[in-house]
C-alpha cells in the first residue's frame, strides 16, 4: 500500500498537472456513456422503424469512440512530460523502474476509478439532457428508457480498461527507456535551434495544393463523394507539414531580415517561438484540424436542418402526385368521393401528359443522350451533371397552361426554373437544330422531383418531331425496341390543417390507388409531401443532433488542448520570464512580449482553418447535393453563422486560458 499512498499524495501535490487530465477523461467516459445509451436504447427502436436513423447514431459512436483512444493518448503524454522531473527524482532516492511502474501504476488505477464512477453519473445526466432535446428536435414524445443497465456499464468498464491500459504501458515504456539523469534533468533541455526544412516545407505546400485543388475541381456531387476523403488526407498532411515545417522556415527567413528581426519586439518573440516551435507545431495542427473538423461538421448538419424544408417546398409543388402508366379517371372520381366523405377540399388539380423523363448532357453545344445503364463512375457522374428533360406537345402544353403559344416545326418553346438561358438554338446530336421562340417557367417546378437533377420541359409543335428527336438520339428505341412510355401525371393539394386526419387521407388514397390499379392492372407511383417532411424531419433533426455532438467533442478536445498548451508553455517559460528581466526588460516589456508571441501562436489554427473551410466550400455544397439540398443561400448563411460562434468561443476559450498561462509564468517574477 506504500506505493499506493505515494501516488495519491502525488496527483494531490500536482493536482494543477492531473486535474486536465481528469476531467478530459471524465468528459470521455460520460460523452460515451451518452451515446452508447442512445443507440441501444429501446427507443432507438422507434426511429429506425420510422426514419431508419441508427446508422447516423453508429457512425457517431465510431467517431467518438476513434477520437477517445488519440485524445487520451495526446492528454496522456501531457501528463507524462510535466512528471518527468519527479519520476527522476524517486529513481535518484533510490527506487528502481520496477518501483516507478508500480506507482505509474496505481496512478492509472485511480485515474480508471475516478473517470469511471464521474463519467458514468455525469453520462447519465448528460443522456437525459440529450434524449430531451433530441425527442424535441425530432417531436416524437417520450420514448427513450431513463436506466442504465449492467450491460452498459460492462462495455463502458472495459473499453476504458484498455484505454488506460494502454497509457500504463506507454508510460513504462518511456520510464524504461530513459536513464534516472534524463529523467531529472529533462525539464531543462531546452531545443536547439531547428534547421530550416525546406524539403518538409515544400511536401506540405505540394500536398495541401493537391488537397484543395481537388475541393476546387470537384464538379458532381458524385465525385465529390469518392474525392473528399482522399483530398482530407491529402489536406492532414500538409498541414501538419506546414505547421512543422513550415513554421521553422519562415522563421528562419525572418531571422535573415535585419529590417524585421533586430527589433527588440521581434527579436524576442521570433527567437522564443523558434526554439520550441516542433513542439508547438503539432499541438497547433492539432487545434487547426479539430477546429476545422468543428465547423465543416456543424456547418454542413446545420444547413441540412434548416435547408430542408425549402427544398421540400421546391420538390414537392402540390401535396400529392399520382403518375399512372394509362389514363385513369377512376382514380379521380374516387379521390373526390374520398375527400368528401372525409371533409377535405382538393384544390389546385392539374393534370398533364408528357413522356417520361429523359437525361441528356452537353458535349460540343449539342445535347446528348446519357444511357442510365452504364454503372461504371463515369456513367453515374455524366447522369449526375446531366439536364433531365420531359417532352410534350404544344396542344397538350396550351391547354394545361390556358395559352395560345404556336410553334412551327422546327421550333420549341423551353420551360425551366432559371430564365436566365440566353440560348437561341436547341441542337441534338445526330438530329436537327430546333429554334427556341420562348424561355418561360409555367411548368418546370411541376415535374421538378429532384431539386439537385434539373428538369426542363422541351415543347415541340406536334407528336412528328418529338418522336423524330427521341428515334434519332436515343439508341436503344432502335436497337432494343425500347418505348419512351408516356406519363400521365395528377396532382393535387387538398385543405387540412389537422396532421394526424392529413396522414390518414394519403393512407387511404394509397389504399385506394393499389385497389384500381389492381383491377385494371397498371403500374403507378406516387409522391406525398406529408410523407416527405416526415421522413425529413427525422432524419435531418437526428443528423443534426449527431454533428452538435461531434462538433461539441472536437471543440471540447480544442479546448483542452490549448489549456494543456498554455499551462505546459507556462510552467516551461517561468524560468524565461526570470531571465528576461535579468537582461534589462521591464515587466511591462517582458508581458508585452509574451502577449505578442501567445496571440500570435494561437491565431495561426484560427486563420488557417478557416482557410481550409473556405476551398471546401464548393465540395461541401455538391456533398449536400446528394441530400438533396440546393439552397447555396441558407448554406452561405449558416457556414457565416457558425464560423462567427466559433471565432467568439475561440476568443473567449483563449482570454480564459491565457490568464492560467499569465500566473504560471509570473509566479516567480
Amino acid at each position: 500500500m506504500f506505493f499506493a499512498k505515494l501516488s495519491g499524495q502525488n496527483i494531490r501535490k500536482n493536482l494543477q498537472v492531473y486535474l486536465p487530465f481528469f476531467i478530459a477523461m471524465i468528459l470521455m467516459v460520460a460523452i460515451n456513456t451518452m451515446i452508447y445509451l442512445l443507440v441501444n436504447n429501446v427507443g432507438m427502436e422507434t426511429l429506425t422503424q420510422r426514419g431508419g436513423l441508427r446508422f447516423a447514431f453508429y457512425l457517431g459512436q465510431i467517431v467518438i469512440v476513434l477520437f477517445t483512444w488519440i485524445f487520451a493518448i495526446y492528454a496522456n503524454q501531457f501528463v507524462m512530460k510535466q512528471r518527468t522531473r519527479e519520476l527522476g527524482l524517486f529513481h535518484i532516492l533510490g527506487l528502481g523502474k520496477r518501483e516507478l511502474y508500480q506507482i505509474v501504476l496505481w496512478e492509472m488505477l485511480y485515474g480508471l476509478l475516478l473517470s469511471l464512477v464521474a463519467g458514468l453519473l455525469s453520462g447519465f445526466v448528460l443522456f437525459k439532457f440529450t434524449s430531451l432535446v433530441l425527442m424535441k428536435m425530432l417531436a416524437i414524445g417520450e420514448i427513450f428508457t431513463s436506466q442504465i443497465t449492467m450491460g452498459s456499464i460492462v462495455v463502458i468498464f472495459f473499453e476504458f480498461f484498455f484505454i488506460f491500459s494502454l497509457l500504463f504501458a506507454l508510460n513504462c515504456r518511456q520510464i524504461h527507456r530513459t536513464n534516472p539523469i534524463e529523467l531529472l534533468t529533462s525539464h531543462k533541455k531546452g531545443e536547439q535551434e531547428p534547421k530550416a526544412r525546406k524539403k518538409m516545407t515544400m511536401i506540405g505546400l505540394l500536398s495541401l495544393s493537391i488537397g484543395y485543388g481537388i475541393a476546387l475541381t470537384i464538379h458532381s456531387p458524385i465525385q465529390a463523394m469518392f474525392y473528399f476523403f482522399i483530398a482530407v488526407l491529402f489536406v492532414l498532411l500538409g498541414t501538419y507539414l506546414l505547421f512543422i515545417g513550415g513554421s521553422i522556415t519562415l522563421l528562419k527567413f525572418l531571422k535573415k531580415r535585419p529590417n524585421i528581426y533586430y527589433r527588440p519586439q521581434s527579436f524576442i518573440a521570433i527567437s522564443g517561438m523558434m526554439y520550441r516551435m516542433k513542439q508547438h507545431a503539432a499541438g497547433l495542427a492539432s487545434i487547426c484540424i479539430l477546429s476545422t473538423m468543428s465547423l465543416i461538421t456543424i456547418a454542413m448538419t446545420a444547413s441540412l436542418y434548416l435547408g430542408r424544408q425549402a427544398e421540400l417546398d421546391a420538390e414537392y409543388a402540390y401535396d400529392i402526385t399520382f403518375t399512372p402508366s394509362v389514363k385513369t379517371p377512376q382514380v379521380q372520381e374516387a379521390t373526390y368521393a374520398l375527400a368528401q366523405e372525409m371533409g377535405i377540399e382538393i384544390t389546385d388539380s392539374l393534370q398533364v401528359q408528357t413522356r417520361q423523363e429523359i437525361p441528356y448532357g452537353k458535349e460540343a453545344n449539342k445535347l446528348q443522350w446519357v444511357s442510365d445503364s452504364d454503372s461504371s463512375i463515369r456513367g453515374v457522374t455524366k447522369l449526375f451533371v446531366a439536364n433531365y428533360y420531359r417532352f410534350m406537345t404544344l396542344d397538350e402544353y396550351n391547354r394545361v397552361t390556358h395559352s395560345t403559344n404556336t410553334l412551327n416545326d422546327n421550333e420549341v418553346i423551353v420551360d425551366q426554373l432559371a430564365r436566365s438561358s440566353n440560348e437561341k438554338t436547341i441542337a441534338f446530336q445526330d438530329s436537327q437544330t430546333f429554334q427556341v421562340k420562348k424561355v418561360t417557367n409555367q411548368l418546370a417546378s411541376f415535374f421538378q422531383d429532384n431539386p439537385a437533377l434539373p428538369t426542363i420541359v422541351l415543347v415541340f409543335s406536334d407528336e412528328e418531331p418529338l418522336n423524330h428527336v427521341l428515334e434519332e438520339t436515343i439508341s436503344e428505341i432502335k436497337t432494343q425496341q425500347r418505348v419512351i412510355e408516356k406519363e400521365y401525371r395528377w396532382s393535387f393539394n387538398f385543405k387540412e390543417d389537422d396532421s394526424d386526419k392529413r396522414l390518414q387521407f394519403v393512407d387511404n388514397f394509397s389504399t385506394l390507388v393499389q385497389t384500381i390499379s389492381n383491377q385494371r392492372s397498371y403500374s403507378y407511383g406516387l409522391k406525398f409531401k406529408d410523407l416527405a417532411v416526415e421522413s425529413n424531419r427525422l432524419s435531418d433533426a437526428s443528423f443534426f443532433f449527431i454533428g452538435l455532438l461531434l462538433s461539441s467533442v472536437f471543440l471540447l478536445a480544442t479546448t483542452l488542448i490549448i489549456y494543456f498548451k498554455q499551462i505546459s508553455e507556462g510552467l516551461e517559460d517561468r524560468r524565461r520570464f526570470i531571465i528576461m528581466q535579468k537582461v534589462g526588460m521591464s515587466r511591462q516589456e517582458v508581458k508585452q512580449t509574451i502577449r505578442q508571441q501567445v496571440t500570435m501562436i494561437f491565431s495561426l489554427p484560427v486563420v488557417v482553418a478557416l482557410s481550409h473551410l473556405l476551398f471546401a466550400f464548393p465540395m461541401m455544397k455538391k456533398l449536400l447535393f446528394l441530400f438533396e439540398i440546393t439552397q447555396v443561400t441558407i448554406f452561405v448563411k449558416a457556414t457565416i453563422g457558425v464560423v462567427s460562434g466559433f471565432i467568439l468561443l475561440y476568443l473567449l476559450v483563449y482570454v480564459l486560458t491565457a490568464k492560467v498561462y499569465y500566473q504560471l509564468v509570473e509566479r516567480e517574477g
